[in-house]
């Protein structure tokens, strides 16, 4: 059953608020079956849609950024391992050995690098969406606002 509000003092009814809404009018049709309703229902629900969608870019973004700090910090601890490796390399006199820790650690920070690269690529392409999807959310506030303004 539709609610029905009587008039009180002060509460007057204005262009927004359909006469049956408002306890007048022998219908039974209910604020939320204009179209004005039914399209201002239909634009919170879009934003409300965008909304978690940025929502959920956002978190993966710092998901992403948290897992870059962690893999420049790997970059950091291979780096920090070669020194060792090169020198009792060096130590022994091995020059193919020194040759050879420097380009297997090489490898796997060019591997990590990658992985960072990857990841930040991933970070642009979410911002761009999560960009576009906030012009699309301005845009349905907008189109909601003017539906507004050519009702009344």
């Amino acid at each position: 059953l539709p609610i029905r509000l009587a008039p009180t003092p002060h509460r007057r009814p204005d262009s927004r608020t359909s006469t049956a809404a408002m306890g007048r009018g022998a219908g039974t049709e209910t604020a939320a079956d204009t179209p004005r309703a039914q399209q201002a229902l239909k634009a919170a629900g879009m934003r409300i849609s965008h909304g978690a969608d940025r929502m959920g870019k956002t978190l993966r973004i710092q998901t992403l950024r948290a897992e870059i700090m962690f893999k420049e910090s790997t970059v950091r601890s291979l780096k920090a391992e070669l020194g060792p490796l090169i020198y009792e390399a060096l130590e022994k006199g091995d020059r193919d050995g020194y040759m050879q820790a420097f380009l297997e650690q090489k490898a796997k920070v060019d591997a990590v690098i990658a992985e960072v690269d990857k990841r930040r690529a991933e970070i642009e392409d979410l911002e761009r969406a999560r960009a576009a999807i906030g012009d699309g959310d301005e845009n349905a506030a907008g189109n909601a606002q003017a539906g507004d303004s050519q009702a009344e």
